[in-house]
């Protein structure tokens, strides 16, 4: 597998054993979703076992895989950094083995793991969260210490190692919700306390996202409203215009992005249908609202664009991604290759320094013996 996002067949459990296409698109996301793969080996070779999860997951992923450059913008915000647009987010397509239960074997993709590259280089780890829940921690330590493994340099009998910086985005929280999380690491000369920074959902309304420029966030926008409230909103005509107007203004705002070429065709509507596969989902039992909403979006229409751009744009991004990331590596190993000979040739400069001392003492040893004979 590539990738966790929608590239691979999705199962639902809806009870009459339909699968979606290849690309995801063949209907709505249901409830229950394949959004990681586990491969587990045994003495009769690789089995393939699937873990079960929810569609927000995989909307997530398929925003980190398909649209990364929508990191920058929440990178910024959640670690306040500086990068920019122009600048390049690589994802580690590495697949890790690990030892479970019983001493079985498994190999797990780290794919919310990337490092984006400009004035520096720097490794995050961005994990999203449903429910509120701080067993997301044993997750992100679990990752961390993957990232860590897989970038590891051994020097003069030294492993040297960096862990990525690390975040979780709470879609739904409660006054409950932890503002920060922390990881605490015992060592047997001291201890190590590893920051997980927090981002809320509830923290951002919709001129915030705008303003921010967090687009990464607007299929997502419908878990700012309860379950109490959709209902409200499902059969209150007045209530329900405030989110058809909400998702009017995310609709234009993204418009406007791309007629300016600061948005591609491609992102647009990639975040057009997550909106709707989240919606079709969290508002499943509100029909007034999922009938409204989509009116504003554009229903069918936007599922059957988005299919074709995506089907288009798709390779085109990731063949681009690769070779970014093959010339970064290949940047990285030029300026280690350089390090070392600059190391090598500052030993050897050493060396002749201290062999002009040495003769330089021995001249002068010389020269004291003469002048006692004399």
């Amino acid at each position: 597998m590539e990738g966790t996002s929608i590239d691979y067949k999705m199962i639902c459990t809806d009870g009459a054993g339909v699968t979606k296409d290849e690309n995801g698109l063949g209907g709505t996301i249901e409830k229950e979703i394949v959004t990681e793969v586990l491969v587990e080996e045994n003495g009769a070779g690789l089995k393939q076992s699937k873990r079960i999860g929810d569609p927000y997951d995989d909307v997530y992923r398929t925003l980190l895989n398909d649209c990364p450059q929508l990191l920058i913008p929440l990178v910024n915000e959640i670690f306040h950094e500086h990068f920019t647009k122009d600048n390049k987010v690589i994802f580690s397509k590495d697949i890790h083995t690990m030892k479970g239960q019983e001493g079985k074997l498994s190999k797990r993709m780290t794919d919310s793991s990337f490092e984006i590259i400009g004035n520096v280089r720097k490794k995050y780890l961005i994990e999203e969260q449903t429910r509120p829940d701080t067993s997301i921690l044993i997750r992100i330590f679990e990752y961390s210490i993957l990232v860590a493994r897989s970038t590891g340099v051994l020097e003069d009998n030294m492993l040297k190692v960096g862990l990525p910086n690390c975040a979780v985005l709470f879609l739904r929280s409660t006054k409950n919700t932890p503002d920060e999380m922390k990881i605490k690491i015992e060592a047997p000369l001291g201890e190590l306390m590893v920051d997980v920074l927090v981002m809320k959902l509830l923290d951002y309304t919709l001129e915030d996202m705008i303003s921010k420029d967090l687009l990464i966030l607007f299929p997502f926008y419908l878990f700012r409203y309860s379950n109490s409230r959709l209902a409200e909103c499902d059969q209150d005509e007045e209530q329900l215009e405030t989110i058809k107007a909400d998702y009017r203004r995310m609709q234009e705002h993204l418009t406007r992005l791309a007629d300016k070429g600061e948005l591609s065709e491609f992102y647009r509507h990639t975040i057009l249908y997550l909106c709707n596969v989240v919606l079709e989902n969290l508002a499943r039992p509100y029909e007034n609202v999922v009938k409204g909403v989509q009116e504003v979006m554009g229903g069918k229409v936007i599922e059957t664009e988005a299919k074709r751009i995506l089907n288009q744009g798709r390779q085109e991004e990731r063949i681009n991604t690769e070779r970014e990331r093959r010339r970064a590596d290949a940047a990285e190993q030029a300026v280690s290759v350089e390090k070392k000979k600059n190391s090598i040739l500052q030993e050897e400069l050493d060396m002749l320094k201290q062999q002009l001392r040495d003769l330089k003492e021995s001249i002068a040893l010389q020269q004291s013996t003469k002048m006692l004979q004399q």
